[in-house]
């Protein structure tokens, strides 16, 4: 029940429309549901509106509880409370993440996947502790404030309605996705802390840069144990022990650098054929490439696969270039990159970590996968 209100009239109205709704359609309806999501966030926010600039417990005395109107709206549309704070959560994906609430081909529970993405922003310890000092009263309605957790979600949400991903695929991207940002803050925080080491973790090695024994190593390169040992012994071929033994392992890019500085066959699974291009414009097309606009989804390209050539474009800013570039040389030191910018350009032609740096207008069809 809503205490005596001016707004509870409105209150009233919103979580009517959406009880009439919610019991009218389908469950696997996008829109409806999404549209139930939206009504109870307006809902929420009218309950809450009259405990505007007011201590938390000033807001209970007035029933501007986020948890009595999430509640109340439960009773009304015979679910639970967490049933109508993931209806409300799905909502805020599609308000945050979509470009102008484009879903495309999306169903309903391929948005859901995306829900981590966003936030309450009053959520966590704010909530809970009581604000009894003028200084600390802020409106109660951002307590139903959502917001993005991570930059690049909208980017990865954005790819997912281009490419009308089903259900499985959106649930691995998103996996990977999670996976990839946190490996990429482990290193982040890691890379800060200064410290020498001569041991090499394995699990920091890059997927297509896998270190190989040198039996294996011996039998790509089609040459006896010992006649290899002994490359590896004066320098021509880098390599290191595995910690407390006396095993030696050799980095495959190590290894099909020094074949192909020697013109040494290089077998067909060792070979890169690959082509991604990140942040084309529209109209800009190479045949046979992967194109992706999202950094993380650029890092699990990279962290699975080795790739030949990787085009890179100054749509997002030639800051944003540069970084996408030095992450990609970081993952796989042969690759080769090719950076694109307009004509009118005026920059010095070397760009860092570049192989090559071409100017608009360009002949895509010269790249082929």
């Amino acid at each position: 029940m809503i205490k005596g209100t001016e707004d509870s009239v409105v209150a009233v109205d919103l979580l009517k429309e959406a009880s009439d709704l919610w019991a009218s359609v389908s469950r696997d309806y996008k829109g409806g549901m999404l549209e139930v999501g939206r009504l109870l966030h307006e809902y929420v926010l009218e309950r809450l509106r009259p405990g505007d600039g007011l201590n938390e417990e000033d807001r209970r005395k007035v029933g501007a509880s986020r948890m009595f109107a999430t509640r109340d709206a439960a009773e009304s549309l015979g679910t639970n409370i967490p049933k109508v704070n993931s209806l409300i959560r799905t909502w805020a994906v599609v308000d945050l993440l979509s470009d102008n609430g484009e879903t495309g081909k999306l169903s309903y529970s391929s948005v859901r996947e995306f829900r981590i993405y966003v936030s309450r922003k009053g959520s966590g310890e704010g909530i809970r502790r009581k604000r009894t000092s003028e200084a600390d009263r802020v409106p109660v309605s951002d307590l139903e404030r959502w917001e993005v957790t991570e930059k690049w979600a909208a980017s990865l949400f954005q790819d997912a309605v281009a490419e009308s991903w089903g259900f499985d695929q959106v649930r691995n991207k998103v996996y990977d996705a999670n996976k990839i940002a946190k490996s990429l803050k482990v290193q982040e925080v890691t890379t800060k802390k200064e410290f020498k080491t001569d041991r090499i973790k394995l699990s920091t090695v890059a997927a297509g840069n896998r270190p190989l024994t040198t039996g294996v190593a011996a039998k790509i390169m089609k040459v006896a144990p010992r006649t290899f040992t002994k490359l590896c012994d004066n320098g021509s071929i880098p390599s290191y022990r595995v910690p407390g033994s006396l095993d030696r392992r050799v980095l495959e890019d190590d290894l099909v650098s020094f074949m192909q500085r020697n013109g040494m066959p290089i077998p067909v699974d060792l070979t890169p054929k690959k082509i991604v291009t990140f942040g084309l414009y529209p109209g800009e097309i190479v045949e046979g490439a992967s194109n992706t606009s999202c950094l993380v989804s650029l890092g699990v390209m990279l962290g699975k696969e080795k790739i030949k050539l990787l085009i890179v474009s100054d749509s997002l800013g030639h800051t944003c270039g540069l970084r996408v570039i030095e992450i990609a040389r970081k993952e796989q030191r042969f690759l080769k990159i090719v950076y694109v910018m307009p004509e009118c350009e005026v920059v010095d032609p070397k760009v860092p970590g570049a192989d090559e740096v071409l100017y608009r207008p360009v002949d895509w069809s010269s790249f082929k996968e």
